[in-house]
């Protein structure tokens, strides 16, 4: 049984890999000059998240905090006429 369990661990692992190999190509982002770690993102995201939403007499619900940041990610993007072909495309009824 223990065998088994191994063995099944082990195949997960590998899947993993291979599922995302596409996300390790670390040569080829490495020679594009960009990060790797994911330090330079979570350092980015920090200082949106408070330069944007924690500022001076600014307060949120947070529901309405992340569809800000969701909306401002789709903008900065350059993906705006994404984020307008999708909702005009489904049903969308705004929640009052």
């Amino acid at each position: 049984m223990q065998r088994q369990k191994k063995s099944k661990k082990l195949r997960s692992e590998k899947n993993y890999f291979v599922r995302n190999q596409k996300r390790m190509q670390y040569d080829l982002i490495s020679k594009m000059g960009l990060p790797i770690g994911s330090g330079a993102m979570e350092s980015a995201i920090r200082r949106v998240v408070n330069l944007r939403l924690k500022g001076a007499s600014m307060y949120w619900l947070e529901e309405t905090a992340e569809v800000m940041l969701l909306l401002r990610s789709f903008y900065k993007s350059g993906r705006w006429d994404m984020l307008k072909n999708i909702i005009y495309a489904t049903s969308y009824v705004p929640v009052a």
